[in-house]
């Protein structure tokens, strides 16, 4: 077996998945995971969707070398340092969870896409600046960030925010969205 989709099925133990070692794709959204350790065994895992579940501790991500695409959106996450060790990671899902330092990251040098959205503690973006590959970036509904420290991001390409930010914002905010579009960087709203 090398794909397996189990999302929304109330799940909270993964152990019966731990001889599973040939694993490559695991959908396992919607359950109520909270260990995923079991999955320290796929060793050939590069795609993994954990996200609405009830993760905080992401320790056993770290033995997974293969990774090139992880989804944790909507977890109980407040340390990413495990993920560091994750250096194949192309693409991560991070949004809605509790993430106050992103400094973890930096290790992450092949990363592209990212997305931060509605992480209410974030407030210091200063260390993407040392993602060089990162193209596509997401931080709708942070609630007080300081957004000029996205022009440090080499490659960045695209931004996207959420509409409550440009509603309720001050002029700050609307002259980084200028100097973004004038630095030919793709704005979204969601």
């Amino acid at each position: 077996m090398y794909d397996l989709s189990l999302g929304a099925n109330d799940i909270s133990d993964l152990s019966p998945l731990s001889g599973a070692v040939h694993m490559q794709r695991l959908n396992l959204y919607g359950n109520r995971i909270a260990d995923c350790s079991p999955l320290q065994s796929m060793q050939s895992l590069s795609w993994l969707a954990l996200n609405e579940n009830q993760l905080a501790d992401l320790r056993p991500l770290s033995a997974l070398p293969a990774l090139t695409t992880l989804i944790l959106a909507h977890n109980a996450i407040y340390d990413i340092v495990p993920i560091a060790a994750n250096a194949s990671l192309v693409s991560l899902n991070l949004s809605n969870n509790y993430i106050l330092d992103v400094s973890p990251l930096t290790a992450l040098t092949q990363l592209e896409t990212l997305d931060l959205s509605a992480n209410i503690r974030l407030k210091d973006l200063s260390a993407l600046a040392n993602l060089t590959s990162l193209q596509e970036l997401g931080l709708a509904y942070l609630e007080s960030c300081d957004y000029t420290q996205v022009f440090a991001i080499p490659a960045l390409r695209s931004v996207t925010f959420g509409a409550n930010q440009a509603e309720n914002s001050d002029g700050d905010f609307a002259r980084v969205i200028e100097q973004l579009q004038s630095n030919g960087i793709l704005v979204l709203f969601q």
